[in-house]
């Protein structure tokens, strides 16, 4: 209490000064209250492995995490956000890397929200999310566990681990007046005779790992109003289990790949898929190219994350149709700059065989036009040796002149003395 009065003290000597920014400690949190009366967390002074932001100290609500306030917090593996967090700067959880879960306390709307425009962070917000109760009491019916969240919305939390053999479950749009619009992290994970699951139209959200495990879950509908599919949410089901290896799709999303992609440089997204779940090519190294067709609205967080050879977006629809997808975060490098629109898979091979047909025929012209020239250059040659041959054949040779005879090599003999 005495070194909050000091802070104060602080504070108020330098508003007298004219700075306009006030900062303070409480626990383990330093903040800094903004111009506009915003309270944000400035830096994390704890070295624990968990830690909770509180949702307001005596200057209000935090509402913003400031850049750098978690940097390099490595033993940092479990937080707690408050509902009240409008904003996450960038870089904020620069250097977190052995996170595990986030917890947050708003609803998965505003979490979306908040984290689609943070950059920089992806290490620490792509761990596992859990969303907690802000409104009534856990309640439950024969097949699940259910919470109304702060929006009076019905978020189904957990299944049951006793069905009965053969279970099959139809997710209503609405639980006592309220409507179904999430099922949670892990809500069915493992639960066991579940072999069949579909949706009344309104569920809008189906957390990672929901079903995983389910090894009787053997079909699965969805409808239309799904617009998110977290990380790894069917697998290991008898679904995923029993089908061919390749690309997996369940109704209109794209929910991962089944076996080796280490060969498969180019992604085709099938006509008529609505939506890609999170994390579906997360880290592979081999994608160069993806062709999204028309009709898509959603690509999960982190779906293209990490993808270091993904050169080549394509869409066979226009600019402004492409701006009404969804875009989840950690999505990067599906940047608008590096999308060629208009464009099928069909009419890319097309323009490719023809870039090499222009390209044999530029290099077929030069050898062509190089063959001419040499062909020219042997007959100006040829006719240049005959010019010169006729020429020489019209002048007569000229006589040789005879051979001196070499000279003889007679010695005279001695002259006698008297």
């Amino acid at each position: 209490m005495k070194k909050r009065t000091m802070a104060v003290l602080f504070t108020v000597v330098l508003l007298l000064l004219g700075v306009q920014m006030t900062v303070f400690a409480d626990g383990e949190f330093e903040y800094e209250v903004s111009e506009s009366g915003a309270v944000c967390v400035k830096k994390y002074k704890g070295d624990s492995e968990k830690a909770e932001i509180p949702e307001k100290t005596d200057d209000g609500y935090v509402t913003v995490i400031l850049s750098e306030s978690f940097k390099e917090k490595e033993n940092l593996k479990s937080l707690v956000i408050p509902e009240s967090m409008e904003i996450i700067e960038e870089n904020a959880f620069e250097g977190c890397g052995n996170r595990k879960d986030v917890y947050f306390k708003g609803s998965v709307e505003k979490w979306e929200s908040i984290v689609k425009e943070s950059k920089g962070n992806e290490s620490f917000l792509k761990a596992d999310v859990h969303f907690e109760s802000t409104g009534e009491e856990m309640k439950e019916n024969e097949f699940f566990e259910y919470i109304v969240n702060g929006d009076k919305e019905v978020v189904i939390r957990k299944g049951r681990n006793d069905y009965k053999e053969n279970t099959k479950i139809t997710f209503p749009s609405k639980i006592d007046e309220k409507a179904v619009t999430a099922i949670a992290d892990g809500a069915f994970e493992g639960c066991k005779n579940l072999c069949e699951i579909s949706f009344e139209n309104g569920i809008k959200t189906i957390g990672q790992n929901a079903f995983r495990n389910c090894s009787e879950l053997k079909k699965i509908s969805l409808p239309d109003s799904v617009e998110k599919i977290g990380r790894g949410a069917f697998d290991n089901t008898a679904f995923y289990n029993k089908s061919a290896e390749g690309s997996i799709y369940i109704s209109k999303w794209y929910c991962g790949c089944k076996g080796d992609m280490s060969k498969e440089v180019d992604v085709r997204i099938q006509r008529g898929t609505k939506g890609i779940a999170d994390y579906s090519f997360y880290g592979n190294p081999n994608i160069v190219n993806v062709f999204f067709t028309k009709g898509i609205k959603y690509i999960g967080d982190s779906a293209f994350g990490e993808c270091k050879s993904l050169s080549g977006i394509f869409f066979e629809g226009t600019k402004s149709e492409w701006k009404e997808i969804k875009m989840g975060f950690g999505n990067d490098n599906i940047i608008e700059k590096n999308i060629r629109y208009n464009m099928t898979i069909d009419n890319y091979w097309a323009d490719m065989y023809k870039d090499l047909s222009t390209t044999l025929l530029v290099i077929m012209g030069i050898l062509i036009v190089a063959l001419i020239y040499c062909v020219a250059k042997i007959i100006v040659l040829n006719r240049m040796v005959s010019y010169l041959d006729e020429e020489l054949s019209k002048k007569p040779l000229p006589k040789p002149r005879p051979k001196r005879k070499p000279a003889e090599n007679k010695r005279q003999p001695p002259k006698k003395r008297d």
